[in-house]
């Protein structure tokens, strides 16, 4: 009886050993996915914000030409509409406020 009851706790133990090793491969399998989506997340972000970056330059040397070419006809509105673009690009350059505005962004989408 001793033997028999010593196998079956034997049993027992490795059986709950079994299942807790079971839900830890689980939990670090679902950290590892979690993990990947957060890159591709974090790569698209940069791939739009260098888009972004990439679009508001050509914006600014088309307005630069745009200056070079009409010299003597200003707009009253010129020194306004270069302060808007350099504080986007600016907004753009700070992470933590462009992945907020891209979240918030997101959420609407």
């Amino acid at each position: 009886l001793i033997i028999i009851g010593s196998f079956f706790m034997l049993n027992l133990v490795l059986g709950v050993l079994s299942g807790e090793f079971a839900k830890e491969r689980e939990r670090v399998e679902n950290r590892r996915a979690f993990l990947k989506l957060k890159l591709r997340r974090q790569q698209q972000i940069e791939r739009e914000l260098n888009g972004y970056m990439e679009w508001i330059s050509k914006a600014e040397e088309v307005i630069l030409a745009e200056d070079e070419t009409d010299g003597e006809q200003r707009h009253p509105f010129d020194a306004l509409r270069r302060a808007t673009i350099k504080k986007s690009k600016t907004d753009l350059l700070n992470p933590e406020e462009a992945e907020d505005q891209l979240a918030d962004i997101a959420s609407v989408g």
